[in-house]
């Protein structure tokens, strides 16, 4: 019996790895994942903007949904490539990436991209750094998500605001399964949003992102970086099978 009590608490307070799997890694117990778990769906439900938040609660509870990605990604060319070469997008890391697509129209994807992040004051860096993920590619994978969030507001064509935050999360959600899009697309509305907006997210942008987020391209296989730049984004609509969000005064 003593056994049993000793293996039980050492799986509910020991850390699942002994030592950190990569540099920003943090190993955790399951019982302190509950407390990360319990902490963070509270503030990420009335907060959906607080990336910190969303994004411990993401790391958390999105290990199957993160299988599910990666299993997603090496069934095509550019996913396999994504996973094998690992681009980053951080200013710091590849400021040449930055340079490359300033020089870009703004019809392009990459310029798109540009004018969307420059024009809010958006850095790639402000992504906070993945750490509770008890898996190095797994940890990528989210890293990776968390980078080309701001791709899927160029393709939808949706602003930075709280409504069209939550109508981004449900097209990711439809796209990678991972909980803490549903969550947040799920009960942030009824903390954020107006009655109008809630009726014509789900009359309207919920069934547009089911539709786009089920028909397009698996985005989390795309590498946008390497072959979609340069191209005008209506054409990487088209390649991609991505329809615009509908248009709206309230969003």
């Amino acid at each position: 019996m003593s056994r049993l009590l000793k293996a039980a608490g050492d799986t509910l307070f020991s850390p699942s790895v002994s030592k950190p799997l990569y540099s920003t890694h943090y190993p955790t117990s399951l019982f302190q994942k509950s407390l990360i778990v319990a902490g963070s769906t509270l503030i990420s439900a009335f907060r959906p903007l607080r990336t910190d938040m969303v994004g411990a609660l993401g790391e958390t509870t999105g290990i199957q949904a993160l299988e599910y990605v990666r299993n997603q990604m090496v069934l095509s060319k550019q996913g396999n490539e994504i996973l094998k070469e690992r681009p980053n997008i951080d200013e710091k890391v590849n400021p040449q990436f930055w340079e490359y697509i300033s020089t870009l129209p703004p019809d392009t994807f990459g310029g798109a991209y540009y004018k969307f992040m420059s024009s809010n004051g958006f850095i790639a860096s402000e992504r906070p750094p993945v750490r509770f993920v008890d898996d190095e590619e797994l940890a990528y994978i989210m890293f990776r998500y968390r980078q080309t969030h701001d791709y899927f507001h160029v393709l939808a064509d949706l602003p930075p605001s709280v409504y069209a935050e939550i109508i981004v999360k449900w097209i990711e959600f439809f796209q990678t399964r991972l909980p803490m899009t549903l969550l947040s697309g799920a009960a942030a509305p009824f903390t954020q949003l107006t009655f109008e907006q809630q009726k014509e997210l789900a009359t309207v942008f919920i069934p547009w992102a089911f539709d786009t987020g089920r028909n397009c391209n698996f985005l989390m296989s795309v590498y946008f970086e390497k072959y979609y730049l340069d191209k005008p984004v209506e054409q990487v609509r088209k390649e991609l099978n991505f329809k615009i969000a509908p248009r709206s005064n309230l969003v």
